[in-house]
Parts: C-alpha cells; structure tokens; sequence
C-alpha cells in the first residue's frame, strides 16, 4: 500500500469517530448527565480501537500518525 492510499484509508476510518465526537461535544440533547458519561466512554473506546486498528498504517508511514504529528490527514479543513 502506498502513502496515497494508506491516507485515505485512514481519513475513512477517522472521519466517522470525529462526528462522534462531534455529537458528544454538542451534549445538550442528552436526556441526562448520566447518559452523557456513558456516551462520552462508548465513544471513546470506539476512537481507541479505531486508533488501534490503524496501528499498522501508523508503523508503515509514521508521518500519517495523528498521535505524533499535528493534523497529519489533514481532517481540520
């Protein structure tokens, strides 16, 4: 796999867990704290394996790796 298609494989994967993250930042319609605790742990452990997941396109191209370079898929735009 190249870097082209190792990045877009990542973004793929990525994207969804920031809209999850998205929702969970926007909490307000979450019947009550409670309930938003448990969303905020379901999500995480979805990004974490997410990250997991993708650990061997990190290994491959350390400069994809958002853990270690600043927007490295270019996901802010």
């Amino acid at each position: 796999m190249d870097e082209g298609t190792a990045r877009e494989l990542a973004r793929d994967v990525i994207r969804p867990c920031g809209l999850l993250g998205y929702l969970i930042g926007r909490g307000a319609w979450w019947p009550s704290e409670a309930r938003l605790k448990l969303g905020k742990r379901a999500v995480s452990k979805v990004m974490s394996s997410t990250y997991y997941l993708l650990a061997p396109v990190w290994q491959l191209y350390p400069s994809l790796d958002p853990g270690k370079v600043g927007d490295a898929l270019s996901l802010a735009n």
